[in-house]
């Protein structure tokens, strides 16, 4: 394997271990939603039964959990994308010892999984290749 190819199986590995800790942390915001779902809806389910002192749950109660479980749903879509790019990382940094060209295996990968949408505060290599072009 050439050093060039090392550095982009190096790079891939990277990526992929940055999107498991986004994952990780998507996760446990994703659980702390979920338990606040649970005491929230338990609250509206008391008030419901007459068991609340409040009286009957508000219309806001309702949107607050109505957001929260929209909320819940698109950060669960959000880890099965980064989860999929994350493998596709892996699988491409196995194979990039056969590539001809490591660097457009990883741009072309990156372009089809739009995988720089995944990094906020990294430059991904396509977005690294874009910026030469345009300087170019």
């Amino acid at each position: 394997m050439s050093d060039e190819t090392a550095d982009y199986v190096d790079y891939c590995q990277t990526q992929a271990g940055l999107l498991a800790g986004q994952i990780e942390r998507l996760e446990e915001r994703a659980d702390r939603l979920l338990t606040e779902l649970d005491e929230e809806t338990g609250d509206v389910r008391e008030a419901l039964d007459g068991d609340a002192e409040d009286g009957r749950p508000s219309e806001a109660a309702f949107s607050e959990i109505e957001a929260k479980q929209e909320s819940v749903i698109e950060i669960q879509e959000t880890i099965e994308r980064y989860a999929g790019i994350l493998d596709g990382y892996v699988e491409l940094a196995e194979g990039l010892s056969e590539e001809a060209d490591p660097l457009a295996a990883v741009v072309r990968f990156e372009l089809d999984e739009e995988a720089y949408a995944c990094f906020d505060d990294r430059t991904t290599v396509t977005e690294q290749v874009a910026d030469i072009g345009r300087e170019e």
